[in-house]
């Protein structure tokens, strides 16, 4: 019983030994953990008071080198969370990324769009020549003008150019706008997409993308509808396809507006130069020596600066020509008035033998109106004359028509008298005095009857002179009527 005793008594002292070794290995961590963070205060406050010590004796860079030392200290726990973080979430971290990488695309595409096509617009206008300056004049540009615009210091090439609204029929039918305008090989030069440059000054090139039906080989004809200037600038009215290009002078889909027709421009048609009929260039491309970027700092800056270089030397040579072709008209002027003058000398020289001819011309005529107005007198008295003869035939002829009468049944009458005497003479019924007496009476009525026929005669003779001054009064007015012309 004292052994069972003794172990009862035995076992609760293991277990507070225990606990008391419990206790004084948690007071020992404590003692280590509260010595380590003692230690770890000293460590830091040795590592504040180095930094601070460093400051203030050793350079700035050194100081931050330490700052970066104690970051990098703090950097792995960071690191490690995040990454934790990130496994823990990781969809919605995956749907952030993609939403930050599409918007990344997004804004670099339109980042880079711009000077993607600037540059793809810029290489395609050095190719072309693009020009950097129009100039368009009212009295045009001539080959003189060219020459003297491509001498200048800073351009690289100028050429004249023409250019015309035209109407044309498509295939169809319909009537089109069509700018035509003058090949240039130094400026604004086409590009071929199919077919072959015009030679002739009856072939052309169209729009390679509004070219409306037609195919080449086919053959363009000028429409009735233009106006006749229109027409009579160019050398035909029929122009056959060569081919089909683009142009510089038309990079967008639109091809600008106009005055005829529909006010919109379908296309355009290139021609020869001497497919037109004007003299003059109605415009003028310049391109200038730079190779600046186009819509670039540099070639606005560029352009800018010679702008009102370019507008004054634009006026002057405008002037020149203007000049020129004052001093061509003034010359051709002054040798108009040259000839003038010497056919007036030439012409006051034949004036002066002709002015005796003229004097007794006008003096012959003075008297040819003086004897005119004597035979207008003459002309008058006689038309008086002419009246009263008229009446007095017209009195003569009806005694003319009772004479013709009477004398017709006085020949019958003396006719059968005479027959009457001669066959009683011839049978004897008749002799002696009463015949002789008969033959009186016959010969009596003979005479009557020839006196009768000698006054019918007289009034035939009286309307024959009335005729004839008739006549002279109708030759006399005709005289008069030439005079007076």
């Amino acid at each position: 019983m004292s052994e069972e005793k003794k172990d009862n008594m035995t076992e609760p002292v293991s277990e507070a030994e225990e606990t008391q070794e419990t206790e004084q290995i948690q007071e020992t961590e404590v003692v280590q953990e509260t010595e380590e963070q003692v230690k770890s205060e000293e460590i830091q406050e040795t590592e504040q008071t180095e930094v601070e010590e460093t400051q203030k004796t050793e350079e700035p860079q050194k100081a931050e080198k330490s700052k970066k030392t104690r970051k990098r200290r703090r950097r792995p726990v960071l690191n490690l969370m995040t990454i934790r973080e990130v496994k823990r979430t990781f969809g919605r971290h995956f749907a952030i990324f993609a939403i930050i990488a599409l918007g990344v695309g997004f804004f670099s595409g339109l980042r880079i769009t711009s000077p993607v096509l600037v540059n793809s617009m810029n290489r395609y206008y050095q190719k072309a020549r693009f020009y950097d300056y129009k100039l368009i004049s009212t009295i045009g540009w001539d080959a003189d003008t060219e020459k003297a615009l491509q001498e200048q210091k800073d351009v690289r090439a100028a050429q004249g150019a023409y250019q015309e609204d035209v109407l044309i029929n498509n295939p169809k039918g319909d009537l089109l706008v069509y700018k035509t305008h003058s090949l240039t090989t130094k400026v604004n030069k086409v590009k071929l997409k199919k077919g072959k440059l015009p030679k002739k000054e009856n072939e052309c090139l169209m729009d390679a993308r509004f070219h409306e039906g037609f195919k080449i080989g086919d053959t363009i004809t000028l429409s009735d509808e233009n106006k006749e200037e229109t027409l009579a600038a160019f050398t035909g009215k029929e122009f056959k396809i060569t081919g089909f290009a683009q142009s510089p002078l038309y990079t967008n889909f639109e091809r600008g507006t106009t005055s005829i027709g529909n006010g919109t421009v379908t296309g355009f048609i290139y021609m020869p130069k001497k497919a037109y009929t004007a003299d003059a260039y109605p415009e003028m491309y310049v391109k200038l020596d730079n190779d600046s970027m186009i819509l670039s700092d540099a070639y606005e800056k560029y352009m800018d600066k010679k702008r009102s270089t370019w507008e004054d030397t634009t006026q002057a040579t405008a002037q020149a020509r203007a000049d020129r072709l004052k001093g061509e008209a003034q010359a051709q002027l002054d040798a108009a008035k040259a000839q003038v003058e010497a056919k007036k000398a030439e012409i006051q020289k034949q004036l002066g033998g002709e002015k005796e001819k003229l004097e007794a011309a006008r003096a012959e005529l003075d008297a040819t109106v003086s004897q005119l107005e004597n035979s207008e007198r003459d002309l008058d008295a006689r038309e008086e004359k002419l009246d009263q003869m008229k009446d007095q035939l017209a009195e003569t002829k009806q005694q003319l028509d009772s004479t013709a009468a009477t004398l017709a049944s006085q020949e019958q009458a003396a006719n059968k008298y005479a027959q009457d005497v001669a066959n009683a003479i011839a049978s004897g019924s008749m002799t002696g005095d009463a015949a002789a007496q008969a033959q009186a009476r016959a010969a009596a009525e003979q005479a009557a009857y020839l006196a009768q026929v000698q006054a019918a005669q007289q009034v035939q003779a009286a309307q024959q002179t009335y005729s004839q001054e008739k006549a002279r009064a109708a030759a006399a007015a005709e005289a008069e009527a030439q005079a007076n012309a």
